[in-house]
């Protein structure tokens, strides 16, 4: 399993001086100095009030996609839908990917047709095995 500083290393190889850079090093930061790991459900607004300068969209999201991709590999994508009633229900990523192909989305548990699913469906970040192993206690 890396270390801590390799991650660094492969941030700073990959982004040099970037926001995305500094972006993964602050979010890389929070991570592992979060006291209970397994109960993390970052949502995108959430990881911008974490963010210590006013980063734009575009810099964040694709900081998000580095952190969730093998290289530096501390976070997971998840899906979530909060319907009509606002009752939240996790997604599988198959059932998002075959909504996103077919433009359908099947209620979780009601097995109806979930009517402008994309304004209810949003992703969210929990964290990744390697930040588990690597959090301080």
């Amino acid at each position: 399993m890396e270390t801590k500083l390799v991650l660094l290393q492969h941030i700073k190889k990959d982004w040099s001086e970037s926001p995305q850079a500094k972006i993964c090093e602050e979010i890389l930061e929070y991570l592992i100095s979060y006291k209970n790991p397994e109960k993390l459900h970052l949502t995108y607004g959430i990881i911008k009030k974490i963010l210590s300068n006013g980063y734009s969209d575009i810099h964040i999201l694709q900081a998000l996609q580095y952190l969730s991709g093998d290289r530096v590999p501390l976070l997971k994508s998840k899906f979530e839908m909060i319907d009509d009633c606002g009752d939240e229900y996790l997604l599988d990523d198959e059932d998002v990917a075959v909504a996103q192909k077919t433009g359908v989305l099947f209620h979780p548990e009601k097995e109806e047709v979930v009517e402008d699913f994309e304004n209810k469906v949003f992703i969210y970040f929990i964290a990744s095995d390697w930040v588990r192993a690597n959090t301080v206690s």
